[in-house]
């Protein structure tokens, strides 16, 4: 009998191709493990709209973890088993350093995402979440104090070479009371302190009754690393970043090569 009992998921870049798909013999292959008894989970920093539709294209039940941990929702029922949010003042603070710093925000609540006018960075999201945004036409930190937004968290979009220095400057400014991370190398997340990948494995270990020792994780951003760090076995795919690469096991597979599918038949799969 195979250790692991759970297989739990980053989806862009993990799961999630280059050509926004996952692949036929990906679902083919999680559909396999779970007939078998196995649970299997997507942990995304996607929003609930954005992730969703895709995991019950293939079949998926039980919760799904969106917003890097932040909220966790039924599949089937959209329903939230656990959720926490900033505070109206906290997403103004925010979007008042995104606005001072000149950096693109997008803040997401629990039902749609907010920015405040079209442009590159918003067609890069746009592109990679299939969802419109509702568009302020004003500065972001009047908008949310204007609509009482209480955000799950707030993305901001810069260039990969700034993404390292805006981190750094976000974290000093806000004084370590936000968990900042990245999910890719165009994103800087801020989300509410206390919750990540990591406390999601947690409490998936204790929703589903599995120990942590018979959990694997999969990721390939900054973001997967405390889920990486918690699970029985933690693996981070070929082409996850280069500080991910450096901190965790990697897997000699690509997202492109159905990495995920790979793992799930090497460790998780009973013996045909």
């Amino acid at each position: 009998m195979k250790k692991y009992k759970m297989v739990i998921s980053d989806f862009d870049g993990t799961l999630f191709r280059s050509d926004y798909t996952v692949s036929e013999k990906s679902k083919e292959i999680i559909k396999r493990f779970v007939d078998e008894g196995g649970i299997f989970v997507v942990s995304t920093g996607r929003s609930p709209q954005a992730i969703m539709p895709i995991v019950r294209e293939f079949g998926l039940k039980g919760v799904v973890s969106c917003f890097n941990g932040a909220m966790i929702v039924d599949v089937q029922t959209g329903k939230p088993v656990f959720e926490r949010s900033h505070t109206v003042q906290d997403t103004i603070e925010i979007c008042k350093i995104a606005e001072e710093l000149g950096i693109y925000a997008i803040v997401l609540d629990r039902e749609q995402y907010y920015a405040k006018e079209p442009n590159r960075y918003l067609d890069y999201y746009k592109k990679a979440t299939f969802i419109e945004a509702v568009l302020s036409h004003k500065p972001l930190s009047e908008f949310v104090q204007e609509k009482s937004i209480e955000s799950v968290k707030v993305n901001c979009i810069v260039e990969k070479e700034q993404r390292e220095r805006l981190f750094l400057e976000i974290d000093a400014r806000t004084k370590g009371r936000y968990y900042i991370t990245s999910g890719s190398k165009h994103l800087v997340e801020i989300s509410p302190k206390g919750f990540n990948k990591g406390t999601t494995v947690s409490f998936l270990s204790e929703y589903y009754k599995v120990p942590l020792e018979n959990i694997i994780a999969v990721g390939d951003s900054l973001n997967d690393l405390p889920m990486l760090e918690t699970a029985g076995l933690g693996l981070a795919v070929k082409n996850a970043e280069t500080a991910l690469q450096n901190s965790v096991q990697v897997y000699p597979y690509t997202n492109d090569e159905d990495a995920v599918a790979k793992i799930i038949e090497e460790y998780a799969l009973e013996e045909i």
